[in-house]
């Protein structure tokens, strides 16, 4: 766990960066239009922008960031995204299906952080369906669906505690991306969870699907039609 300096230290980082995000164009565009994050869901998970780094953050001047909030409202972690528009956008400004970032990191945290699920106040509430996701954005992407859902940046992330706070759930629902990795993680976290049901999101992942389709259909994928 961060040491009480460290939490303070996250939670100005978080305070700064947040208050930043509504001066950022890049950030603006990125989350309203290439993943369809309302301002709502910016302002109810703190997302923000490094915008005036401090030496810690030098490397990441112009990402996102996005903090790891307690049931408690803690600050415990921050993860950092880049948003720069030469990597995810094309030359007629158009967002990139595949990014390109080079030279640099897509993703980056400070150094010692380790990772580490992402709103877990989920695993607190009253829901008989947990829909596991992999990713921050796509986490918040089910949110906005009206799901009850818990993240994880990878399957390096997963931790056998997860598992124990899981079982009083009735449905636990991993959502796998449409690709090798996102099979990889969907895998290795429903080998560790009795009874949890693994659903392929055919074409992409959960933003990408939703931001095509509807925040329907990726409702459709947890509980089906009717």
């Amino acid at each position: 766990m961060p040491t009480p300096d460290t939490t303070t230290s996250l939670e100005t980082r978080t305070t700064r960066h947040h208050a930043a995000l509504w001066d950022s164009d890049t950030a603006a565009a990125y989350l309203s239009e290439a993943r369809g994050i309302t301002a709502e869901t910016a302002i109810t998970h703190r997302l923000g922008v490094v915008s005036e780094a401090d030496p810690a953050e030098r490397p990441v001047s112009g990402y996102l960031a996005l903090p790891y909030i307690t049931p408690s409202e803690s600050v415990v972690s921050i993860r950092y995204r880049c948003i720069r528009p030469s990597c995810t956008q094309d030359n007629q400004g158009e967002w990139r299906d595949t990014e390109h970032h080079e030279g640099h990191p897509k993703y980056w945290s400070l150094p010692g952080d380790r990772q580490r699920p992402y709103n877990t106040a989920a695993l607190l509430s009253n829901t008989d369906t947990l829909v596991v996701c992999e990713g921050e954005m796509d986490t918040l992407t089910a949110l906005q669906c009206g799901l009850t859902a818990v993240g994880l940046p990878g399957a390096q992330a997963w931790q056998r505690p997860l598992r124990l706070a899981m079982q009083g759930i009735r449905r636990v629902v991993i959502l796998a991306d449409d690709d090798a990795a996102g099979h990889q993680f969907a895998g290795a976290v429903a080998a560790d969870v009795d009874g949890a049901e693994v659903v392929p999101v055919t074409g992409g992942d959960v933003t990408s699907v939703c931001t095509a389709n509807s925040r329907e259909r990726i409702r459709e994928l947890v509980y089906g039609t009717h």
